[in-house]
């Protein structure tokens, strides 16, 4: 995305005349920095040329690189028009209509606040916002209010419920980020590391016999399953045993529990 630079004070002249259709200038010894660094980009920075002799042709241009005292420049900007200019002539950062245009005006901002119903995030001059399908929303009624967050992308989409959180298509740092499904106590999910391709995988078992339980995985592990995990749900008693752990490629796990009915709660680790 590029950015507009600014500086305080930026005020020279041309050392050389230039004609209608050039798209380089070169400003007085030195004083080419006066002007925005551009830095790495891509940024850039709106100017005007002035002439010096009426001072009454204008022409606003855009500059793209900077490089001493030589300018790269588009012409004719925000509906001027480009035309011949004098050694001499006026090379000033001014304040422009295009400059003040790119700047968010509270009007343009989510009415979001403590209490509120919903909103999204918004960016730039108000005309796209990131919420919806794809973007950030933070839920302020129904479940998870106050404290939610929804992270979607245009490929993951946004979770279905609040307080999850869909990362599919996101980097950080340059580094994918896990694909999570929404997880929770009252059904199975599924999560794979996209860096390393490890899987992790859980979900609630409900156990009304004793003996040897077969337990499915939400999804197989096509290399190998090397740690399954086995909690007791809140309010539910008894500590299975795991009895057979599972081979690569199966669809589930054996435990032995001698127990009264209860739900287990199972987490796996594999690829």
């Amino acid at each position: 995305m590029s950015l507009l630079k600014y500086a305080n004070n930026a005020n020279t002249t041309l050392a050389s005349g230039i004609t209608s259709s050039q798209t380089s200038l070169t400003v007085a010894v030195g004083t080419g920095a006066l002007f925005p660094a551009i830095g790495a980009g891509p940024n850039n920075f709106y100017a005007t040329l002035t002439d010096a002799a009426t001072q009454l042709l204008r022409e606003i241009i855009l500059v793209s690189a900077v490089s001493g005292d030589s300018f790269t420049i588009a012409r004719g900007q925000q509906g001027t028009t480009a035309r011949a200019y004098l050694g001499g002539d006026y090379v000033q950062q001014l304040c422009t209509a295009g400059d003040l245009t790119n700047f968010v005006q509270a009007s343009q901002l989510p009415s979001v606040s403590p209490g509120g119903s919903s909103g999204n995030v918004q960016y730039n001059n108000g005309t796209s916002a990131l919420g919806g399908a794809s973007g950030i929303n933070v839920a302020q009624s129904g479940a998870g209010a106050g404290s939610s967050l929804e992270l979607g992308s245009p490929t993951g989409g946004m979770p279905s419920t609040a307080g999850t959180m869909n990362a599919q298509g996101l980097q950080v740092n340059g580094v994918a980020v896990s694909v999570i499904a929404a997880e929770s106590l009252t059904g199975t999910g599924y999560r794979e590391d996209a860096s390393d391709g490890y899987i992790e995988q859980w979900g609630i078992a409900n156990i009304t016999t004793t003996g040897v339980i077969t337990i499915n995985f939400p999804v197989a592990f096509s290399v190998a399953c090397y740690t399954v995990l086995l909690q007791p749900c809140s309010g539910d008693i008894g500590s299975p045993a795991l009895d057979v752990v599972p081979t690569p490629g199966t669809f589930s796990f054996q435990i032995f529990y001698n127990g009264a009915p209860t739900n287990i709660y199972f987490r796996a680790n594999g690829k």
